[in-house]
């Protein structure tokens, strides 16, 4: 009986004993698991990802109101209503007042007179001209005219006349600020008052100024983000660019000071990209009006740089 409770011992002591190789193995795993893990928090890096709306802007992005100045009759539309128009165009022409037929025999009279005929009876089809307060000069060129003075004489005073009345139009032209698109914003605009500050048009630059996105992000994820970084850009209200992701790069960041003034948010100024940008040039599109959506791609980070920053952002 004794030598069955010694076995019985033996075979509990075997049974509760990890043989030592198994000890010497496990070890050198979770070492090799540890290392595995300290190495792979080291060296593993990837980018994370920022979403937000986008929008775009330049430097004449904003639409350009022409309003009128003082009381106004358009009388003639010298560009047809969504017409391109350059710097300087006259787009449209009025006059203060309903004199428009006396505006447009003046014309008619001075470029008589200029191509030789020097008929004095036909400068009395004008018969006032204060509209102008070219009063004198009117007069002075009758006198001209019934003195049967020289042609030659007559001809320089008329273009000298031709002048001050060109420049008294001047003022009733409505030119383009920029090169562009027109839009008028009244269907019937002819011979309707324009009262002071009344809309006339609108003008959508297309001056080949640089176009950017921007988004704004949260100032305490705003660290991540470096110049350089990738942008993915995805417009929505543009079906030839429904189903593109363009890509663009982060230019700059700025603090916002948002209503608060508290710069809680980053807006992140990006390169547009170039086929969006030929198309807005192109089409005429108006920047404002665009909405997108967009990813920025912070630089990469190991786990552990992560894990860091993470700890220290929770103790600040």
């Amino acid at each position: 009986m004794e030598e069955i409770e010694i076995l019985n011992e033996q075979h509990d002591d075997l049974l509760g004993k990890v043989p030592r190789n198994i000890l010497i193995w496990s070890s050198i795993i979770l070492l090799f698991f540890s290392l595995s893990l300290f190495l792979g928090l080291s060296f593993t890096s990837f980018p994370t990802k920022q979403s937000g709306n986008i929008t775009f802007i330049s430097t004449d992005s904003k639409p350009i109101i022409i309003r009128s100045t003082q009381p106004l009759v358009l009388t003639k539309l010298l560009v047809k209503d969504s017409s391109s128009v350059t710097s300087g165009q006259r787009i449209a022409y009025g006059i203060p007042d309903i004199n428009n037929s006396d505006v447009l025999a003046m014309d008619n009279l001075i470029e008589k007179v200029l191509g030789g005929n020097l008929d004095a009876s036909m400068l009395l089809e004008v018969k006032h001209l204060n509209f102008i307060g070219l009063k004198k000069e009117y007069r002075e060129l009758l006198s001209l005219l019934r003195q049967k003075s020289r042609q030659q004489d007559v001809k320089g005073y008329v273009a000298i006349f031709k002048n001050k009345f060109d420049d008294w139009k001047k003022g009733f032209f409505l030119t383009a600020e920029n090169t562009g698109r027109i839009y008028f914003n009244e269907v019937e605009m002819l011979n309707n008052q324009f009262e002071i500050g009344t809309p006339i048009y609108t003008l959508i630059s297309t001056s080949k100024k640089k176009i950017y996105a921007q988004m704004l992000v949260d100032s305490k994820k705003a660290t991540d983000i470096i110049n350089g970084q990738l942008v993915n850009i995805q417009i929505s209200d543009l079906k030839e660019f429904n189903d593109n992701i363009m890509q663009g790069n982060v230019l700059k960041s700025i603090l916002d000071p948002g209503v608060d003034g508290k710069f809680k948010k980053t807006r992140i100024i990006i390169s547009c990209p170039k086929e969006l940008e030929s198309y807005v040039r192109k089409k005429y599109v108006n920047l404002e009006s665009l909405s997108a959506s967009g990813e920025i791609y912070s630089h990469d980070q190991t786990l552990l740089q992560r894990l860091k920053k993470s700890i220290l952002k929770k103790r600040g």
